[in-house]
C-alpha cells in the first residue's frame, strides 16, 4: 500500500514536470514571437518614416553659381552645368552638433566601402581652411570636400535647423531625396544609404 501511494506520488510528480515543461515552452514560444512582431512592426514603422520625410521633405533649386572652395582655400568649379547624377551629398556645417555629425560619418564609411568614395561630396560650411583639415582628419574623409558660404542654399527647412543632412542633385539642378537623420534612429540612416547603393542615380 505504501509502495502504491509513493508510485502515485512520483507519478503526479512527474506530471507536474511535465506540465511545467510544456507551459514554459509555449511561454518562450510566444515571448519570441511577440518579439518578431514587434520587430516586424518596428521594422515597418522605420520604413514609413523614412519614405514619408524623403517624399516630403522638399526639394529646392540649387543656386545656378555657388562659390565655393577645396579645404586648400582654392576656388572650384560648382555650377549647374556640372553633371551631379549618381552623387551622394552630405550637407554639413560647424554650427551642427558632434555627436549628430560624428554619427553620419559612420554610416558614410561604410557606404564608402559599398560603392567607393567618389561618390559622396561633403558640402560643408565652415569658417575656412583650417576647420576643414580638422574636419578631414577627425573622420578619416576620403571623400571630396567642398566649402560654401553660409546662405548659399536657399532652403530654410534645412539651412535654419542646423542639422546635417543628405541630398541627391538631378539633371534640373533641384536637390532632391532629401534625408535628415536622426541619431536616436540610426537605422533610419542606414536604411537610406542602403536604397542609395543600390541605385546607379538616384
Amino acid at each position: 500500500m505504501k509502495l502504491y501511494k509513493n508510485s502515485f506520488v512520483l507519478l503526479f510528480i512527474l506530471l507536474l514536470l511535465i506540465t511545467n515543461g510544456f507551459l514554459i515552452r509555449r511561454i518562450f514560444i510566444d515571448k519570441k514571437n511577440d518579439v518578431e512582431v514587434k520587430g516586424t512592426l518596428l521594422e515597418k514603422a522605420y520604413r514609413e518614416r523614412l519614405l514619408y520625410q524623403v517624399e516630403y521633405c522638399n526639394s529646392f533649386k540649387l543656386p545656378t553659381f555657388i562659390l565655393a572652395k577645396d579645404i586648400n582655400n582654392k576656388i572650384l568649379r560648382f555650377d549647374s552645368s556640372l553633371n551631379y547624377k549618381g552623387k551622394l551629398f552630405f550637407r554639413v556645417s560647424e554650427r551642427n552638433c558632434d555627436l549628430c555629425v560624428s554619427k553620419e560619418f559612420i554610416h558614410l564609411k561604410l557606404l564608402e566601402e559599398k560603392i567607393g568614395s567618389d561618390r559622396i561630396i561633403i558640402m560643408a560650411s565652415y569658417s575656412g581652411p583650417n576647420d576643414l583639415r580638422i574636419l578631414k582628419n577627425r573622420y578619416n574623409i576620403n571623400f571630396k570636400i567642398i566649402n560654401i558660404p553660409f546662405g548659399a542654399l536657399d532652403n530654410k527647412y534645412t539651412e535654419d535647423q542646423d542639422f546635417p543632412y543628405f541630398f541627391t542633385i538631378n539633371d534640373k539642378n533641384v536637390a532632391n531625396n532629401i534625408f535628415v537623420p536622426d541619431k536616436s534612429l540610426p537605422q533610419l540612416t542606414k536604411d537610406y544609404l542602403n536604397f542609395f547603393s543600390k541605385k546607379e542615380q538616384m
